[in-house]
């Protein structure tokens, strides 16, 4: 072999170790056995002739006096290099394996993380790799470039601190400026989320985190903008986020649920699919996490439906991507958490692999087509415009007398497309002469059967509506919910589409109080997701405060956390605010905690009152609990509010503490109720001294306001 082939060839183990890199790390267990080859060839390479010189251009690699043959140069490791500004790249003899891979981890930095920092040569200089010399490209600064290099350095050192704050569970204050900044600079997002590699989970979890907690301070929509940013991940980044969701516990596990949750089922399949692809030999771990981050089976499903759609675009000349297909063709195994999703991929990666052999054989499955009857002729326009003409003539009226019969044979014989024509023409006639002989069709046209033919045909195509199409659906689902609201609500109940629900909801929503006895009738339903479904249309149809009793009773805490969300949106009462208390008492402790910061001290009745009260004399309840308590009670102008409150400065053991009796006297000597003065006045001439002590300091807090 000769002296230029031994080059190529220990750059092409290199670059090879480099992929192995960018999945793991240089110090990863799987990567040891690829450096170790690697740094041996190099090494012999360069006892042969030294030193290896690259020249690096945007689609071919230099070496030496000749260029790269090897695809894998050319197509990976140039364009990689050159979109870091490498011009030339020189490996001395003797260059060690911690050299080499300093230099990998170096090459793994985002671009503008390399850029920022002073490109890859000044990198390589700071590393000490001394037998490894780096040229850049030299490039000026624009006076933008400039600004925009500042705002990066200010996100990425608000973000960190802001990271490290949330891992000590510190409280925050004052995040929204700093996370408003980080969604309304994307691309300066996913530079810092993908800065270290192997903590891109965490970082995106971290972010999910703080938007939620902003979201829910302002009521301001910004999911999607976090959902943009994740759509913006680099493939290894998606990977790492997905398989990075097991390791995670508590809140950061649940924000980043959270996170992907608003991603439409479509957006998730192609969110996952690098996982499947660099992991195709462990897939019972990627579909354990993504059963962690799409728990409602439904939705889990209807993504693996969008992930099998998309192994036919899966190019065939990867390895990984034909070692995928190869084990999803196989027979799901009778046993494991993964049969499910298995069973749903095997048909579509066996017909894409006879495909790519050029057969496809008899009996193979098909992707599943969704049953609508599809014509040539686009029948929604043709009979659009067959009634709004009809209307400019005198044979309107007639026509509509045989709109009902047409439009339900159409119904039963599958063309939705037609009926969805007449309702849209029928609901657009506006001429006043005309105008309430078409309202009065168009309630006779939406019978029961037939709105519900026509809900059914707009849930499978929600899946891929996008755009206009999408708009449009919408539009035809209100016109629906307004006609027949009890049929749109059993499509709620129905629908597998998180897109139908999300459409079936708003336009329910804009119905008001009409749909209110329906709602009711759901609100007792065994099954707790239609009870979660209907909870968020209680506001909008005027719910009154028994209703919203009868859903905080519900066992299930994912219905209390709808519940919850949705009493944000009312205008408290004291029968409201009381079922906000009843959720302070019940649920996960993050919940409750949620729920006290909504109650209303001076709405507090007398039940309400001695609820609160028996979790400040529950003493398995925690304190931070019991300090929300007091601050609400505080505000309380009961008398029984204050009796509580001076219940708690009370001694009640050798170990008592004293920060929930500070913040009780401090609650106490500010509480707006007729009798506080006296119970306070009474502390400060207490014979225990710890209940005198609090109660000065009180004292002194208030002469200091």
């Amino acid at each position: 072999m000769n002296v230029a082939s031994m080059h190529e060839r220990a750059l092409v183990e290199l670059t090879q170790w480099f992929g192995r890199v960018q999945q793991y790390s240089a110090a990863h267990p799987a990567c040891r056995e690829l450096g170790t080859r690697a740094h041996a060839t190099l090494s012999m390479a360069l006892e042969a002739s030294s030193p290896l010189t690259i020249t690096v251009a945007k689609d071919t690699l230099g070496i030496g006096d000749g260029l790269a043959v090897h695809p894998l140069l050319r197509g990976r490791l140039a364009a990689h290099l050159h979109e870091r500004g490498v011009a030339t790249m020189r490996f001395a003899g003797g260059v060690s394996l911690e050299e080499l891979s300093s230099l990998l981890e170096l090459l793994t930095l985002p671009v503008q993380t390399t850029f920022d920092r002073g490109g890859l040569s000044e990198l390589v200089k700071e590393r000490g790799v001394v037998r490894i010399a780096v040229e850049d490209l030299s490039h000026d600064i624009s006076a933008d470039e400039r600004q925009a290099q500042r705002l990066r350095t200010r996100l990425r050192t608000d973000f960190k601190d802001l990271l490290a704050h949330l891992r000590a569970q510190r409280e925050l204050h004052g995040t929204g400026e700093h996370v408003r900044a980080l969604l309304d600079n994307p691309l300066v997002a996913v530079a810092l989320l993908e800065e270290n590699p192997l903590a891109v989970a965490e970082a995106v979890a971290g972010l999910c985190l703080l938007v939620r907690e902003e979201e829910e301070r302002t009521g301001e929509a910004l999911a999607p903008k976090l959902h943009v940013i994740l759509m913006m991940l680099s493939p290894a980044a998606r990977d790492r986020v997905v398989l990075g969701i097991a390791p995670l516990a508590g809140e950061f596990r649940d924000a980043l649920v959270w996170g992907q949750s608003g991603l439409t089922e479509e957006e998730l399949a192609r969110f996952v699919l690098p996982a499947l692809r660099r992991n195709a030999a462990d897939l019972e771990t990627v579909f354990y996490a993504l059963g962690l981050a799409t728990p409602h089976d439904g939705r889990r499903i209807a993504m693996v439906r969008f992930l099998a759609l998309r192994l036919h675009d899966l190019p065939a000349d990867d390895a990984a991507a034909s070692e995928l297909l190869a084990l999803l063709a196989e027979p799901a195994p009778a046993f494991g958490s993964s049969m499910r999703e298995r069973d749903e991929l095997q048909p579509y990666a066996e017909r894409v692999l006879a495909m790519r052999r050029g057969v496809v054989p008899e009996g193979s499955s098909a992707p599943r087509d969704s049953g609508r009857s599809r014509s040539p002729l686009d029948t929604s326009r043709t009979m659009y415009e067959l009634v709004r003409m009809s209307g400019r003539t005198r044979r309107f009226a007639q026509l509509c007398t045989a709109l009902p019969l047409v439009a339900a044979r159409y119904a039963n014989a599958g063309a939705v497309d037609a009926v969805l024509g007449i309702v849209r023409a029928l609901e657009a006639t506006t001429r006043p002469e005309i105008a309430e002989l078409a309202r009065r069709t168009l309630v006779d046209v939406v019978s029961v059967p037939v709105a519900a033919q026509i809900l059914r045909e707009l849930d499978l195509s929600s899946t891929l509506a996008e755009g206009t199409e999408l708009e449009q659906l919408t539009s035809d689902v209100k016109v629906l919910a307004a006609l027949r609201p009890d049929v749109v609500l059993e499509r709620l109940e129905l629908s597998e589409s998180r897109k139908m629900r999300r459409v079936v909801l708003d336009a329910l929503a804009s119905v008001g109080p009409r749909i209110a006895p329906h709602v009711r009738a759901k609100i007792h339903s065994p099954q707790w997701y239609v009870v979660r479904n209907v909870v968020t249309l209680l506001p909008a149809c005027g719910a009154t405060a028994s209703d919203y009793a009868a859903v905080a009773r519900h066992p299930n805490e994912k219905v209390r956390a709808e519940l919850l969300r949705a009493l944000r949106t009312v205008t408290l009462d004291e029968g409201t605010n009381g079922v906000l208390v009843d959720l302070a008492l019940d649920g996960a402790l993050e919940s409750r905690a949620r729920a006290l910061s909504l109650v209303r001290g001076e709405l507090l009745g007398p039940r309400a009152i001695a609820r609160l009260d028996e979790l400040l004399r529950d003493e398995a309840q925690p304190e931070e609990l019991k300090r929300r308590v007091v601050v609400v009670l505080g505000r309380s102008g009961q008398d029984e509010a204050a009796a509580a409150l001076f219940a708690v400065i009370q001694p009640r053991g050798l170990l008592d503490l004293g920060a929930l009796r500070d913040a009780a006297a401090d609650a106490l000597a500010t509480s707006p109720a007729p009798g506080a003065r006296a119970y306070f006045d009474e502390g400060l001439r207490s014979s225990v001294w710890r209940v005198r002590r609090a109660c000065e300091k009180a004292a002194e807090k208030a002469r200091g306001r």
